[in-house]
């Protein structure tokens, strides 16, 4: 059974169905700013770092490169030509081992890289590298110096590549 009410429902015009049409297209527009806003600080900031921090490999022509062999130790002066730029690298380093995993040497491997100048961290735009010599001629120290466009090879302090 039903009862009718004395309760009466609204009728929307045509203008507010345009008006309620036009808040949603606004609401719609103002998150596709944000969106693209957050996007495009996100860039910024990467690009930031990257230019910065983290750097490009640099060619082995835009470094002076010095190296001698020291009291057992190999030291290798690394000094950038470009100016307005910073001289970092990114390193690692990994025993060598034969094939019944006794370690026969050590191999360092470092990556020479420019960064923009930073005022707040000047870090210069010289370093030196260099790694100690073992005297045991059964024990390998490989040292490797890897350009944009070269790598240079130290095996127990003698330029190999």
């Amino acid at each position: 059974m039903t009862k009718p009410t004395d309760l009466s429902v609204p009728v929307m015009d045509k203008e507010e169905v345009e008006n309620i049409n036009f808040l949603k297209k606004v609401k719609q527009k103002n998150r596709k700013t944000l969106l693209l806003s957050i996007l495009a600080v996100l860039i910024l900031v990467a690009a930031i770092i990257k230019l910065f921090a983290i750097g490009f490999t640099v060619s082995s022509q835009d470094v002076d490169i010095v190296h001698q062999k020291v009291n057992g130790r190999l030291e290798v002066h690394l000094s950038l030509k470009k100016n307005g730029q910073d001289l970092v690298f990114s390193g690692n380093s990994k025993f060598i081992y034969d094939e019944n995993d006794n370690v026969i040497g050590y191999e360092t491997r470092y990556t020479p890289k420019g960064v923009l100048h930073n005022p707040f961290d000047d870090v210069g735009d010289e370093i030196m590298l260099g790694t100690e010599m073992n005297n045991d001629t059964d024990y390998s120290n490989t040292f490797i110096l890897v350009f944009k466009d070269k790598t240079m090879t130290f095996i127990d302090g003698v330029l190999v590549e």
